[in-house]
Protein backbone atom coordinates (compact mmCIF):
# COMPACT_ATOMS: atom_id res chain seq x y z
CA UNK A 1 0.00 0.00 0.00
CA UNK A 2 0.84 3.40 -0.78
CA UNK A 3 1.67 5.53 2.58
CA UNK A 4 3.66 8.69 3.20
CA UNK A 5 3.51 12.25 5.05
CA UNK A 6 3.84 13.78 1.63
CA UNK A 7 0.63 16.01 1.03
CA UNK A 8 0.65 15.27 -2.67
CA UNK A 9 0.36 11.66 -1.84
CA UNK A 10 -2.43 12.72 0.43
CA UNK A 11 -4.10 14.70 -2.10
CA UNK A 12 -3.42 11.94 -4.72
CA UNK A 13 -5.35 9.44 -2.08
CA UNK A 14 -7.99 11.97 -1.25
CA UNK A 15 -8.93 12.33 -5.39
CA UNK A 16 -8.46 8.57 -6.00
CA UNK A 17 -11.22 7.93 -2.79
CA UNK A 18 -13.75 10.55 -3.83
CA UNK A 19 -13.37 10.48 -7.97
CA UNK A 20 -16.37 8.69 -9.75
CA UNK A 21 -14.05 6.91 -11.68
CA UNK A 22 -12.36 3.68 -10.73
CA UNK A 23 -8.94 4.42 -10.29
CA UNK A 24 -6.43 1.50 -9.58
CA UNK A 25 -2.54 2.20 -8.85
CA UNK A 26 -0.25 -0.89 -9.57
CA UNK A 27 3.04 -2.05 -10.11
CA UNK A 28 4.34 -3.42 -13.57
CA UNK A 29 3.38 -7.03 -12.54
CA UNK A 30 -0.12 -5.50 -11.82
CA UNK A 31 0.17 -5.58 -8.11
CA UNK A 32 -2.69 -3.20 -6.51
CA UNK A 33 -0.95 -0.59 -4.40
CA UNK A 34 -4.06 1.65 -3.98
CA UNK A 35 -7.75 0.90 -4.76
CA UNK A 36 -10.72 3.78 -4.66
CA UNK A 37 -14.42 2.54 -3.64
CA UNK A 38 -15.55 2.99 -6.88
CA UNK A 39 -12.79 0.53 -8.12
CA UNK A 40 -13.35 -1.82 -5.80
CA UNK A 41 -17.29 -1.64 -6.67
CA UNK A 42 -16.29 -2.48 -10.12
CA UNK A 43 -13.88 -4.94 -10.09
CA UNK A 44 -15.12 -7.30 -7.22
CA UNK A 45 -17.53 -9.22 -8.94
CA UNK A 46 -15.39 -10.28 -11.52
CA UNK A 47 -12.84 -12.31 -8.76
CA UNK A 48 -13.10 -15.92 -8.71
CA UNK A 49 -15.34 -17.27 -5.14
CA UNK A 50 -12.72 -16.70 -2.21
CA UNK A 51 -10.24 -14.83 -4.24
CA UNK A 52 -9.11 -11.50 -3.02
CA UNK A 53 -8.41 -8.48 -5.21
CA UNK A 54 -5.38 -7.92 -5.17
CA UNK A 55 -3.96 -8.03 -8.52
CA UNK A 56 -5.23 -5.92 -11.45
CA UNK A 57 -4.04 -7.91 -14.29
CA UNK A 58 -5.41 -11.24 -12.78
CA UNK A 59 -8.82 -10.05 -11.86
CA UNK A 60 -8.77 -9.09 -15.54
CA UNK A 61 -7.46 -11.89 -17.22
CA UNK A 62 -11.10 -13.23 -18.37
CA UNK A 63 -11.69 -9.99 -20.24
CA UNK A 64 -8.67 -8.32 -21.15
CA UNK A 65 -6.32 -11.79 -20.97
CA UNK A 66 -3.27 -9.23 -23.12
CA UNK A 67 -3.70 -5.99 -20.80
CA UNK A 68 -0.21 -7.51 -18.53
CA UNK A 69 1.67 -8.18 -22.16
CA UNK A 70 1.27 -4.45 -22.94
CA UNK A 71 2.19 -3.00 -19.75
CA UNK A 72 5.20 -5.27 -19.74
CA UNK A 73 6.40 -4.00 -23.47
CA UNK A 74 5.21 -0.33 -23.04
CA UNK A 75 8.58 0.77 -23.38
CA UNK A 76 8.70 4.69 -22.94
CA UNK A 77 9.22 5.71 -19.37
CA UNK A 78 5.72 7.29 -18.65
CA UNK A 79 2.59 7.66 -21.26
CA UNK A 80 -0.76 5.56 -22.29
CA UNK A 81 -0.15 2.51 -22.91
CA UNK A 82 -4.69 1.83 -23.69
CA UNK A 83 -7.13 4.36 -24.01
CA UNK A 84 -10.80 3.81 -23.16
CA UNK A 85 -10.81 0.36 -24.39
CA UNK A 86 -13.92 -1.26 -24.44
CA UNK A 87 -14.27 -4.48 -21.91
CA UNK A 88 -17.24 -6.71 -22.36
CA UNK A 89 -18.63 -8.77 -19.48
CA UNK A 90 -20.95 -11.38 -20.97
CA UNK A 91 -22.17 -13.10 -17.72
CA UNK A 92 -21.01 -13.57 -13.94
CA UNK A 93 -21.77 -9.97 -12.93
CA UNK A 94 -24.07 -8.22 -10.32
CA UNK A 95 -26.87 -11.21 -11.74
CA UNK A 96 -27.41 -9.39 -15.42
CA UNK A 97 -28.53 -11.71 -18.13
CA UNK A 98 -27.51 -8.40 -20.82
CA UNK A 99 -23.44 -7.18 -21.32
CA UNK A 100 -21.95 -5.47 -19.05
CA UNK A 101 -19.69 -2.85 -20.80
CA UNK A 102 -16.28 -1.61 -19.22
CA UNK A 103 -13.74 1.04 -20.38
CA UNK A 104 -10.21 0.97 -19.49
CA UNK A 105 -7.33 3.16 -19.72
CA UNK A 106 -4.16 2.42 -18.48
CA UNK A 107 -1.08 4.93 -17.96
CA UNK A 108 2.38 4.06 -17.38
CA UNK A 109 3.27 6.94 -14.16
CA UNK A 110 6.41 5.91 -13.49
CA UNK A 111 9.24 2.73 -13.52
CA UNK A 112 7.08 0.33 -11.22
CA UNK A 113 3.97 2.39 -11.58
CA UNK A 114 0.88 2.04 -13.52
CA UNK A 115 -2.52 3.96 -12.98
CA UNK A 116 -5.63 2.37 -14.61
CA UNK A 117 -9.61 4.03 -14.92
CA UNK A 118 -12.26 1.85 -14.99
CA UNK A 119 -16.06 2.99 -15.97
CA UNK A 120 -18.99 1.32 -16.71
CA UNK A 121 -20.56 2.57 -20.29
CA UNK A 122 -23.04 0.10 -20.00
CA UNK A 123 -25.47 2.73 -20.62
CA UNK A 124 -24.05 4.59 -22.87
CA UNK A 125 -23.02 1.90 -25.43
CA UNK A 126 -26.73 1.11 -24.87
CA UNK A 127 -27.83 4.54 -25.45
CA UNK A 128 -25.67 4.71 -28.80
CA UNK A 129 -26.64 1.67 -29.76
CA UNK A 130 -30.33 3.01 -29.65
CA UNK A 131 -29.43 6.13 -31.59
CA UNK A 132 -28.22 4.30 -34.61
CA UNK A 133 -31.22 1.91 -34.72
CA UNK A 134 -33.37 5.27 -34.17
CA UNK A 135 -31.38 7.25 -36.64
CA UNK A 136 -31.59 4.08 -38.97
CA UNK A 137 -35.75 4.18 -38.32
CA UNK A 138 -35.87 7.81 -39.18
CA UNK A 139 -34.10 7.39 -42.88
CA UNK A 140 -36.31 4.57 -43.72
CA UNK A 141 -39.70 6.03 -42.36
CA UNK A 142 -38.59 9.00 -44.40
CA UNK A 143 -37.86 7.78 -47.75
CA UNK A 144 -41.21 7.66 -49.23
CA UNK A 145 -42.34 10.77 -47.79
CA UNK A 146 -41.74 13.74 -49.98
CA UNK A 147 -42.45 16.61 -47.38
CA UNK A 148 -39.78 15.39 -45.12
CA UNK A 149 -36.49 15.46 -44.57
CA UNK A 150 -33.85 14.55 -41.68
CA UNK A 151 -30.16 15.53 -41.37
CA UNK A 152 -27.66 15.22 -38.09
CA UNK A 153 -26.00 17.73 -36.90
CA UNK A 154 -22.98 17.64 -34.54
CA UNK A 155 -22.59 20.12 -31.50
CA UNK A 156 -21.97 23.39 -32.88
CA UNK A 157 -24.61 23.16 -35.63
CA UNK A 158 -22.80 21.81 -38.73
CA UNK A 159 -24.27 19.18 -40.72
CA UNK A 160 -22.33 15.74 -40.58
CA UNK A 161 -24.81 13.67 -41.81
CA UNK A 162 -26.92 13.83 -45.30
CA UNK A 163 -29.71 11.34 -46.71
CA UNK A 164 -31.80 10.88 -49.76
CA UNK A 165 -34.58 12.51 -48.11
CA UNK A 166 -32.50 15.66 -48.09
CA UNK A 167 -31.78 15.71 -51.64
CA UNK A 168 -35.44 14.93 -52.51
CA UNK A 169 -36.61 17.64 -50.28
CA UNK A 170 -34.34 20.76 -50.68
CA UNK A 171 -32.11 19.73 -53.48
CA UNK A 172 -28.56 19.86 -51.79
CA UNK A 173 -25.92 16.72 -52.48
CA UNK A 174 -23.64 15.62 -49.35
CA UNK A 175 -20.88 17.77 -51.14
CA UNK A 176 -22.77 20.64 -50.79
CA UNK A 177 -23.77 20.53 -46.78
CA UNK A 178 -21.74 18.27 -45.03
CA UNK A 179 -19.46 20.31 -42.84
CA UNK A 180 -22.06 23.24 -43.74
CA UNK A 181 -23.79 25.05 -40.84
CA UNK A 182 -27.56 24.06 -40.73
CA UNK A 183 -28.48 27.70 -41.46
CA UNK A 184 -27.71 25.98 -45.25
CA UNK A 185 -31.09 24.91 -45.48
CA UNK A 186 -32.91 28.30 -44.29
CA UNK A 187 -33.58 31.75 -46.92
CA UNK A 188 -30.58 33.93 -45.81
CA UNK A 189 -33.30 36.55 -44.26
CA UNK A 190 -34.91 34.15 -41.87
CA UNK A 191 -32.12 33.04 -39.95
CA UNK A 192 -28.86 34.76 -37.86
CA UNK A 193 -25.68 33.67 -36.13
CA UNK A 194 -27.45 34.59 -33.16
CA UNK A 195 -30.61 32.28 -34.20
CA UNK A 196 -28.78 29.77 -35.23
CA UNK A 197 -27.08 29.10 -31.96
CA UNK A 198 -30.16 29.83 -30.08
CA UNK A 199 -32.09 27.14 -30.91
CA UNK A 200 -29.09 24.96 -30.03
CA UNK A 201 -29.21 25.88 -26.30
CA UNK A 202 -33.08 25.82 -26.51
CA UNK A 203 -32.72 22.31 -27.31
CA UNK A 204 -30.16 22.02 -24.28
CA UNK A 205 -32.51 23.42 -21.90
CA UNK A 206 -36.01 22.11 -23.35
CA UNK A 207 -35.00 19.10 -25.24
CA UNK A 208 -36.93 20.70 -28.24
CA UNK A 209 -36.85 23.39 -30.51
CA UNK A 210 -39.20 23.96 -33.64
CA UNK A 211 -40.13 26.88 -35.69
CA UNK A 212 -41.88 27.68 -38.94
CA UNK A 213 -39.82 30.06 -41.73
CA UNK A 214 -38.82 30.46 -45.08
CA UNK A 215 -36.50 27.51 -46.15
CA UNK A 216 -34.35 27.37 -49.04
CA UNK A 217 -33.54 24.94 -51.65
CA UNK A 218 -30.51 24.15 -53.29
CA UNK A 219 -31.94 26.50 -56.56
CA UNK A 220 -32.70 29.29 -54.50
CA UNK A 221 -36.44 28.41 -54.62
CA UNK A 222 -38.61 29.20 -51.47
CA UNK A 223 -41.19 27.05 -49.04
CA UNK A 224 -42.43 27.54 -46.12
CA UNK A 225 -40.88 25.19 -43.81
CA UNK A 226 -41.66 23.49 -40.08
CA UNK A 227 -38.43 22.32 -38.45
CA UNK A 228 -37.69 20.57 -35.31
CA UNK A 229 -34.22 20.05 -33.53
CA UNK A 230 -33.87 17.44 -30.89
CA UNK A 231 -31.30 16.35 -28.46
CA UNK A 232 -28.44 13.55 -28.92
CA UNK A 233 -26.75 11.55 -26.31
CA UNK A 234 -23.23 13.94 -25.23
CA UNK A 235 -20.23 12.17 -25.90
CA UNK A 236 -21.25 9.35 -28.21
CA UNK A 237 -19.49 9.02 -31.83
CA UNK A 238 -23.08 9.97 -33.50
CA UNK A 239 -24.86 13.51 -33.99
CA UNK A 240 -25.36 16.06 -30.74
CA UNK A 241 -28.67 16.67 -32.81
CA UNK A 242 -30.79 15.73 -35.36
CA UNK A 243 -32.54 18.14 -37.98
CA UNK A 244 -36.07 17.34 -39.18
CA UNK A 245 -37.56 19.78 -41.89
CA UNK A 246 -41.22 19.78 -43.20
CA UNK A 247 -42.48 21.68 -46.32
CA UNK A 248 -45.70 23.14 -44.76
CA UNK A 249 -46.28 25.55 -47.95
CA UNK A 250 -49.71 24.04 -48.72
CA UNK A 251 -50.99 24.26 -45.37
CA UNK A 252 -49.21 28.12 -44.15
CA UNK A 253 -52.23 29.73 -45.34
CA UNK A 254 -54.99 27.56 -43.04
CA UNK A 255 -52.41 27.21 -40.42
CA UNK A 256 -51.92 31.50 -40.43
CA UNK A 257 -55.12 32.38 -40.33
CA UNK A 258 -55.65 30.78 -36.92
CA UNK A 259 -52.97 32.84 -36.04
CA UNK A 260 -53.87 36.24 -37.16
CA UNK A 261 -57.06 36.94 -34.99
CA UNK A 262 -54.54 36.90 -32.05
CA UNK A 263 -51.38 37.92 -32.95
CA UNK A 264 -51.88 40.37 -36.74
CA UNK A 265 -53.28 43.83 -37.17
CA UNK A 266 -56.58 43.89 -39.29
CA UNK A 267 -55.86 46.54 -41.40
CA UNK A 268 -52.18 45.96 -42.49
CA UNK A 269 -51.66 42.04 -41.68
CA UNK A 270 -48.68 42.69 -39.82
CA UNK A 271 -48.11 41.81 -36.32
CA UNK A 272 -50.12 43.89 -33.52
CA UNK A 273 -48.58 45.09 -29.99
CA UNK A 274 -49.23 42.12 -28.24
CA UNK A 275 -47.10 40.12 -31.08
CA UNK A 276 -43.96 42.53 -30.84
CA UNK A 277 -44.16 42.69 -26.83
CA UNK A 278 -44.25 38.45 -27.13
CA UNK A 279 -41.07 38.53 -30.15
CA UNK A 280 -39.28 40.94 -28.22
CA UNK A 281 -39.57 39.47 -24.54
CA UNK A 282 -38.35 36.54 -26.37
CA UNK A 283 -35.17 38.44 -27.94
CA UNK A 284 -34.30 39.97 -24.38
CA UNK A 285 -34.73 36.55 -22.78
CA UNK A 286 -31.92 35.70 -25.23
CA UNK A 287 -30.00 38.65 -24.91
CA UNK A 288 -29.98 38.23 -20.95
CA UNK A 289 -28.32 34.41 -21.40
CA UNK A 290 -26.29 35.92 -24.63
CA UNK A 291 -25.58 39.38 -25.37
CA UNK A 292 -26.12 40.32 -28.70
CA UNK A 293 -27.23 43.25 -30.65
CA UNK A 294 -30.93 44.12 -31.07
CA UNK A 295 -32.26 46.85 -32.00
CA UNK A 296 -35.97 48.74 -32.32
CA UNK A 297 -37.27 51.19 -34.93
CA UNK A 298 -40.89 53.57 -34.37
CA UNK A 299 -42.39 54.89 -37.32
CA UNK A 300 -45.05 57.82 -37.91
CA UNK A 301 -46.42 58.71 -41.34
CA UNK A 302 -46.07 62.35 -41.45
CA UNK A 303 -48.83 65.01 -41.58
CA UNK A 304 -51.32 62.14 -41.73
CA UNK A 305 -54.21 64.38 -39.91
CA UNK A 306 -54.00 66.48 -42.73
CA UNK A 307 -53.90 63.35 -45.85
CA UNK A 308 -57.13 62.36 -44.16
CA UNK A 309 -58.93 65.81 -43.51
CA UNK A 310 -57.72 65.87 -47.69
CA UNK A 311 -58.56 62.47 -48.81
CA UNK A 312 -60.80 60.75 -46.45
CA UNK A 313 -60.64 58.17 -43.76
CA UNK A 314 -60.67 55.53 -46.66
CA UNK A 315 -57.43 56.97 -48.09
CA UNK A 316 -55.79 57.57 -44.75
CA UNK A 317 -56.17 53.54 -44.51
CA UNK A 318 -54.75 53.35 -48.02
CA UNK A 319 -51.49 55.04 -46.84
CA UNK A 320 -51.41 52.81 -43.89
CA UNK A 321 -51.55 49.78 -45.81
CA UNK A 322 -49.62 51.03 -48.29
CA UNK A 323 -46.73 51.63 -45.42
CA UNK A 324 -46.93 48.14 -43.80
CA UNK A 325 -46.01 46.52 -47.54
CA UNK A 326 -43.01 49.21 -48.23
CA UNK A 327 -41.74 48.00 -44.53
CA UNK A 328 -42.37 43.90 -45.51
CA UNK A 329 -40.29 44.26 -48.60
CA UNK A 330 -37.86 46.76 -46.53
CA UNK A 331 -36.59 43.93 -43.93
CA UNK A 332 -35.76 40.49 -43.37
CA UNK A 333 -38.02 37.99 -43.12
CA UNK A 334 -36.54 37.33 -39.38
CA UNK A 335 -37.78 41.15 -38.49
CA UNK A 336 -41.28 41.84 -36.67
CA UNK A 337 -42.94 44.60 -38.15
CA UNK A 338 -45.84 46.12 -36.16
CA UNK A 339 -48.69 48.26 -36.34
CA UNK A 340 -48.93 49.86 -32.91
CA UNK A 341 -52.20 51.84 -33.59
CA UNK A 342 -52.88 54.85 -35.98
CA UNK A 343 -50.26 55.88 -38.19
CA UNK A 344 -47.19 54.19 -35.71
CA UNK A 345 -45.29 51.62 -37.05
CA UNK A 346 -42.29 49.44 -34.94
CA UNK A 347 -39.90 47.31 -36.50
CA UNK A 348 -38.05 45.03 -34.20
CA UNK A 349 -34.33 43.89 -35.14
CA UNK A 350 -32.74 41.09 -33.66
CA UNK A 351 -28.74 40.63 -33.98
CA UNK A 352 -28.64 44.34 -35.33
CA UNK A 353 -27.30 47.43 -33.94
CA UNK A 354 -27.97 50.94 -33.99
CA UNK A 355 -25.81 51.89 -37.22
CA UNK A 356 -27.18 48.94 -39.34
CA UNK A 357 -30.61 49.88 -38.37
CA UNK A 358 -30.36 53.16 -39.04
CA UNK A 359 -29.36 51.60 -42.16
CA UNK A 360 -32.82 49.76 -42.49
CA UNK A 361 -34.30 52.66 -41.14
CA UNK A 362 -33.11 55.49 -44.02
CA UNK A 363 -34.17 52.24 -46.51
CA UNK A 364 -37.71 52.33 -45.37
CA UNK A 365 -37.43 56.33 -45.83
CA UNK A 366 -36.79 56.04 -49.27
CA UNK A 367 -38.85 53.80 -50.22
CA UNK A 368 -41.58 55.02 -48.66
CA UNK A 369 -40.91 58.54 -50.57
CA UNK A 370 -40.45 56.87 -53.66
CA UNK A 371 -44.69 55.62 -53.19
CA UNK A 372 -47.00 57.00 -55.43
CA UNK A 373 -50.80 55.87 -54.27
CA UNK A 374 -53.65 56.49 -56.50
CA UNK A 375 -56.56 57.78 -54.96
CA UNK A 376 -59.18 58.78 -57.52
CA UNK A 377 -57.65 61.21 -59.92
CA UNK A 378 -55.08 62.10 -57.55
CA UNK A 379 -51.92 60.13 -56.92
CA UNK A 380 -50.60 60.44 -53.36
CA UNK A 381 -47.24 60.52 -51.79
CA UNK A 382 -46.29 60.76 -48.24
CA UNK A 383 -43.26 60.88 -45.99
CA UNK A 384 -42.62 59.10 -42.54
CA UNK A 385 -40.15 59.84 -39.42
CA UNK A 386 -37.93 57.33 -37.73
CA UNK A 387 -36.25 56.73 -34.10
CA UNK A 388 -33.95 54.25 -33.86
CA UNK A 389 -32.12 52.81 -30.55
CA UNK A 390 -30.96 49.34 -29.48
CA UNK A 391 -29.09 47.56 -26.71
CA UNK A 392 -25.85 49.89 -26.65
CA UNK A 393 -28.00 52.59 -25.17
CA UNK A 394 -27.95 50.18 -21.77
CA UNK A 395 -31.64 49.04 -22.56
CA UNK A 396 -33.01 45.59 -21.48
CA UNK A 397 -36.25 45.64 -21.83
CA UNK A 398 -38.85 46.27 -24.56
CA UNK A 399 -40.51 49.38 -22.72
CA UNK A 400 -37.63 51.29 -22.51
CA UNK A 401 -36.78 50.36 -26.13
CA UNK A 402 -39.47 51.88 -26.87
CA UNK A 403 -39.29 54.80 -25.40
CA UNK A 404 -35.86 55.34 -26.14
CA UNK A 405 -36.93 55.21 -30.23
CA UNK A 406 -39.91 57.25 -29.61
CA UNK A 407 -37.95 59.98 -28.53
CA UNK A 408 -35.67 59.30 -31.19
CA UNK A 409 -38.38 59.72 -33.82
CA UNK A 410 -40.20 62.71 -32.10
CA UNK A 411 -36.78 64.41 -32.58
CA UNK A 412 -37.22 63.84 -36.22
CA UNK A 413 -39.81 65.24 -36.39
CA UNK A 414 -38.90 68.30 -34.77
CA UNK A 415 -36.19 68.59 -36.68
CA UNK A 416 -37.81 68.41 -39.90
CA UNK A 417 -39.74 65.01 -40.84
CA UNK A 418 -38.84 62.71 -43.66
CA UNK A 419 -35.74 61.54 -41.65
CA UNK A 420 -33.94 58.86 -39.48
CA UNK A 421 -32.98 59.51 -35.82
CA UNK A 422 -30.64 57.69 -34.01
CA UNK A 423 -31.07 57.92 -30.05
CA UNK A 424 -26.82 57.29 -29.39
CA UNK A 425 -25.63 56.53 -25.92
CA UNK A 426 -24.94 59.23 -23.81
CA UNK A 427 -22.28 61.29 -24.59
CA UNK A 428 -23.39 60.87 -28.37
CA UNK A 429 -25.50 63.54 -29.79
CA UNK A 430 -28.29 61.59 -31.43
CA UNK A 431 -27.68 61.39 -35.39
CA UNK A 432 -30.12 61.81 -38.22
CA UNK A 433 -30.00 61.46 -41.93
Amino acid sequence: MITGENSSVDKLMEFMYYDLIGLVQTDLQGNIALINPVAVQLLMPLEKKGHLLSNLFATLDQIAPDLQFQAENFTLAAGSIIRNQNLVITSGIRGQTEPVYYALSLVKMGENSLMASIRDVSEVIKRERLLHKQEAWINAALTGVKDFASAALDSDGVVRGWNASVQRLTGHGPEKIIGQPYAVFFAPDAMTADRTTDRLREVDRAGLSFAEGWMQRADGSRFWGHSVITPVEENLTSASYSLIIRDITDTRETMESLLKAATSDQLTGVANRRALYEAAELEFARYARKPRNISLLILDIDHFKKINDTYGHPAGDKVIRNLAMVMLKSVRSIDVVARFGGEEFAVLLPSTDIDMAHVIGERIRRNVEAELINIGEHQLSYRVSVGVAGVELGISGIEAMIEAADDAMYEAKHQGRNRVCVKRPAGDETSQH
